[in-house]
């Protein structure tokens, strides 16, 4: 028989070494289950973010203005400018307006109209616009801008000129 067997220090080194390794399995299946509760806990936690967003993101209206060149009305910009009444106002300032802009070219047109409509309302209009906030549920930032886009297209018209659109 070899030698080693008899051994006790071989024996004791084998036992520990079979010890050792039984407890790293031990520490390796917790560290597993760990793992797996961590991943399920993260799974729950992703869920309930992506139901929160979601959420959110069904609270938040939709876009007013389309992002093309130039800036044109969602149709849920007309829904909101049809309930505030914006296309009257337009009509009704574009021609007191139109010689303010002398030769301007559209983008000159463009920045003017917004401009005019974020702080430079007469009273009447900046009690429309108040109004119209109200009636269409939106914000009086909104409606500004609602207003601006429309004065710019009626400007336009009056100039006999056509917002340039690109593709």
């Amino acid at each position: 028989m070899p030698e080693w067997i008899t051994d006790i220090r071989a024996i004791i080194a084998i036992l520990a070494a079979v010890g050792g390794i039984g407890y790293w399995i031990g520490q390796v299946n917790t560290d597993r289950k760990s793992f797996k509760e961590f991943m399920k806990e993260l799974k729950n936690d992703v869920g309930e973010i992506r139901n929160d967003i979601k959420s959110i993101l069904s609270r938040l209206s939709p876009p007013i203005v389309a992002g093309k060149s130039p800036i044109q009305l969602t149709e849920y910009g007309k829904e909101l400018a049809e309930k505030a009444s914006m296309h009257q106002v337009a009509s009704r300032l574009a021609p007191i307006l139109l010689d303010s802009i002398g030769d301007f070219e559209t983008f000159e047109v463009h920045d003017f109209c917004l401009n005019y409509a974020r702080s430079e309302l007469p009273e009447t209009e900046e009690r429309q616009v108040s109004k119209g906030a109200f009636e269409a549920g939106a914000s009086k930032d909104d409606i500004r801008l609602i207003l601006a886009i429309l004065l710019r297209n009626e400007l336009l018209r009056l100039m006999n000129q056509e917002p340039e659109t690109n593709p």
